[in-house]
């Protein structure tokens, strides 16, 4: 999925920790080649080669993080829409070139996405592309389904108290005995004794910089959205990397949003899912959609901040439980 994946568990010995870990990374692994829009030969790039408007079977992981897409899609009004593929590869070029895209490159691009022409059938197991040529990206909801999904694996094995870190989306199990040592800068984790939950530090490179101060995990999932790291100025103006369906080019506001839903009945993964796939349309909506987006979720995030990258202290929304936030920015905060 384009990012470095990071395994922490705590074990009794170092033997036992290194097959759980390995049995987490063949998962991402197994994952990866399912939803990559980057590997020509991932069962995402095979369904967006079939021929359109004929169903297509895929796998049950690969229908069930679609189908929580179109859900989300629908409930924030298209501002999640994981078939802007066209538009995010565009997106890219521009992104190297430093030039925007022409308009005909933009009404070409714009003319095969629409999630609406995403067609589900559950019973069959089915997707069908109602538009020649639509590509689907899964960029901003298949890392946090990756992560939880492997915390499943981890716990199932026996290895509870665990961490998974794709980039800007953590699942964490159960909290660590004691506080681990020797973490990368990128995201520093650790717990007192006394705090049930793993302490999640974002650091400056991690894609989660000016979002929460700190966080306090156990049993849940946290996903940060925003253009603290991957951005790009062209005329002056600054755009995310994160690609808006209505206008084709890259977000224009300057923001950071952090989301934690619970692992519950529904399953790890479509938790972890969620908590991508709303940190990412937050990326993208107003501060009155944000506010109706938490209520109308798929499933009820514990907590959520979206912060203006200009004011790294006061968030412009904040809800559900703050014993989960830590709120007091970063001793050392990344420069804006």
């Amino acid at each position: 999925m384009g990012v470095e994946a990071k395994v922490i568990v705590a074990c009794e010995n170092e033997a036992a920790a290194t097959d759980h870990a390995a049995a987490a990374f063949t998962r991402l692994g197994e994952l990866d080649a399912m939803f990559s829009d980057y590997r020509r030969d991932s069962e995402l790039n095979q369904l967006c080669a079939a021929p359109s408007g004929v169903p297509h079977r895929v796998s049950a992981d690969l229908f069930r993080v679609v189908e929580l897409a179109q859900l989300v899609s629908q409930r924030s009004s298209g501002a999640f829409d994981i078939s802007c593929g066209p538009l995010t590869s565009l997106w890219r070029t521009v992104r190297k070139s430093g030039l925007l895209a022409s308009d005909n490159e933009l009404a070409d691009a714009r003319a095969r996405t629409g999630w609406r022409k995403i067609v589900l059938d559950r019973e069959s197991q089915t997707i069908t592309l109602a538009q020649p040529r639509m590509q689907l990206d899964l960029g901003g909801i298949a890392k946090g389904y990756a992560a939880a999904d492997a915390v499943r694996v981890l716990v199932e094995r026996g290895a509870p108290s665990c961490l998974v870190a794709l980039a800007g989306d953590i699942a964490v199990g159960d909290p660590p005995p004691h506080p681990p040592t020797n973490l990368s800068t990128n995201t520093s984790a650790g717990s007192p004794p006394s705090e049930p939950g793993w302490r999640i530090a974002p650091g400056p490179d991690s894609g989660m910089a000016h979002a929460a101060g700190v966080l306090l995990l156990a049993n849940a999932s946290a996903s940060t959205s925003g253009d603290s790291q991957q951005f790009v100025e062209i005329a002056g103006q600054r755009y995310a990397h994160i690609v808006d369906p209505q206008t084709g080019l890259g977000a224009s506001r300057v923001r950071a949003a952090t989301v934690v839903v619970p692992h519950d009945s529904r399953g790890r993964a479509l938790c972890g899912a969620t908590a991508d796939a709303i940190a990412t349309a937050f990326s993208l909506v107003n501060d009155t959609h944000a506010a109706s987006l938490i209520s109308a979720a798929p499933i009820a995030p514990a907590a959520a901040s979206i912060r203006d990258l200009a004011n790294k202290i006061t968030p412009v929304l904040q809800v559900g439980d703050a014993r989960l936030f830590r709120l007091d920015p970063p001793a050392n905060p990344p420069p804006p």
